[in-house]
């Protein structure tokens, strides 16, 4: 993931980062981790909004707070992604497409620290 994220930021590429960022959420859907997975969606959203992608960003911040959301009692890091680095890439998203955080507009997911 962090592979992916260091690609994004220091090239202009965004399809290598996707490349990366793709192979990194079809390992983590068969994974056990609901958190891993949540971080694994979080970094698509962001790819989707500096490409111009408004719905596919804010579907994908929809599956990431899902997963977030989820019950973290057999996580092997339960604090390894916390409700605030999620809140971080939807303030990218914000930036650059102008998806609203769904903090900000109702989530049906009630925030959990």
């Amino acid at each position: 993931m962090s592979h992916a994220l260091v690609t994004m930021y220091s090239t202009d590429s965004i399809d290598a980062a996707r490349r990366l960022v793709d192979a990194v959420v079809r390992t983590e859907r068969t994974g056990e981790s609901t958190l891993m997975r949540a971080r694994a969606h979080a970094l698509p959203a962001e790819i989707a909004a500096r490409a111009g992608q408004g719905r596919q960003a804010e579907t994908v911040l929809g599956l990431a707070w899902y997963d977030r959301e989820a019950t973290h009692t057999d996580a092997p890091a339960p604090t390894s992604f916390p409700a605030g680095h999620l809140l971080g890439f939807e303030g990218m998203c914000e930036l650059y497409v102008g998806v609203r955080p769904r903090r900000m507009i109702g989530s049906p997911y009630p925030l959990r620290t």
